[in-house]
């Protein structure tokens, strides 16, 4: 890389992740960062601010006295606005020297998936989901430029080619924004001043509903036919609270069994902040069967493979994200503490209160036998039911 005389890159620390920062001053006394986790990023939009500069002070030495007093009147009236932002639109809406003609649909999307393989930032899941969204898109508008999308012709292949429940469509809307927003930002394929075609679709209505959760006997079937590879996955997530993709980063040093919690750090946690679970008297129980080492606890493939044979094996529909919303429900019905039960599901009260309280069927009986459910009494329904013994304990599949 040429050396920088205009911008400054530097790494340092920022919120517990190390970061690549691109640094430098458009004007006197203020001045601009952007942070960047991949240093590829960083070192592009560092070359691009430096070119600027360079570029901006030869035509700086060539202006009248009366176009530097006109540029100063400019700048005035838009105080707060970079100057290569208002460049930029007056381009793009002039048709000069557009920023990306030959930037195809293909090309941005592929490189936008690639993105989610950050594993501090997003899981498999979250990877797996914006592939799929992103490749439907490509699919959708062959060899088209990223400058002619127009939000109508969006808003329709998000109503007639994605279709579905308001949820899916959601969610389809939700990567759309994100990679708008990541190419105008990140990437400069889109002018800056003002939000793309991508970022304007409107997000579909959701009716709320009550949350899916599981009944205590239905969690003690799944149980019974959890393989032991399987178990952190499962009980983790119904009696200690915790996301999904949180389990899946979880790791030995997380767990301390002197304290009997979870030290969860912001390379864990889904906010990025850290988070002390305290560990139910069931939990400690499921826990001492659980090899604990320094690596994840989770072992083996993607936990989500399994989750359809358990279910089947136990004769119980797989809920989505049951585990943990039953977990939270219940533990809300047995303290009725909504800032307790917020500070370890890493939530608001203004969450608790709106999603997970008065849910159909959770009630004191069927709070206290969730968190009745240990191994012990894994076992006991299995006999009394005569079930085959607990997989983790070596029972016939």
């Amino acid at each position: 890389m040429k050396p920088l005389n205009h911008v400054r890159l530097y790494q340092e620390t920022h919120k517990g992740k190390p970061t690549h920062v691109v640094e430098w001053r458009e004007r006197p006394g203020r001045r601009e960062r952007r942070r960047f986790a991949d240093p590829d990023d960083a070192a592009e939009h560092a070359g691009h601010v430096e070119r600027m500069c360079k570029e901006g002070f030869r035509v700086l030495a060539k202006m009248t006295q009366g176009e530097l007093a006109q540029l100063a009147m400019m700048l005035h009236q838009l105080p707060g606005v970079s100057p290569f932002d208002i460049v930029a639109d007056y381009k793009q809406r002039h048709h000069i020297e557009p920023l990306a003609p030959q930037m195809l649909i293909e090309a941005a999307t592929a490189q936008f998936a690639l993105t989610r393989q950050d594993r501090e930032r997003f899981s498999i899941r979250q990877e797996q989901s914006v592939r799929y969204h992103m490749a439907a898109l490509a699919r959708h508008f062959p060899n088209k430029r990223l400058d002619s999308f127009s939000v109508i012709e969006l808003e329709e292949y998000v109503t007639k080619s994605v279709g579905g429940a308001p949820k899916t469509r959601k969610n389809h809307v939700t990567t759309i924004r994100s990679f708008g927003r990541w190419c105008r930002t990140e990437k400069k394929w889109l002018p800056r001043a003002e939000p793309s075609a991508f970022e304007e679709v409107k997000l579909p209505r959701v009716k709320s509903a009550d949350k899916a959760i599981y009944s205590p006997e239905e969690l003690t079937r799944l149980l019974v036919f959890c393989p032991r590879e399987m178990l952190p996955f499962l009980v983790i997530g119904a009696f200690g609270l915790m996301r999904a993709a949180e389990r899946e980063r979880l790791e030995g040093r997380h767990w301390q069994p002197e304290h009997n919690q979870f030290s969860l750090t912001n390379d864990i946690t889904k906010t990025s902040r850290r988070r002390i679970v305290g560990a139910e008297p069931n939990l400690i129980e499921w826990m001492k069967l659980i090899p604990v080492n320094g690596g994840t606890i989770l072992t083996g493939n993607s936990p989500y493979r399994q989750t359809a044979r358990i279910a089947k094996a136990a004769n119980v529909a797989w809920k989505q994200n049951a585990l943990r919303s039953s977990g939270i429900s219940y533990h809300l019905q047995k303290y009725k503490n909504p800032a307790l039960t917020a500070m370890k599901a890493g939530h608001s009260v203004q969450e608790m209160e709106r999603s997970y309280k008065g849910i159909e069927n959770v009630n004191d009986t069927t709070a206290d036998a969730w968190w009745s459910i240990t191994p012990s009494s894994v076992r006991a329904y299995a006999l009394q039911h005569a079930l085959p013994a607990p997989l983790w304990e070596g029972g016939a599949e």
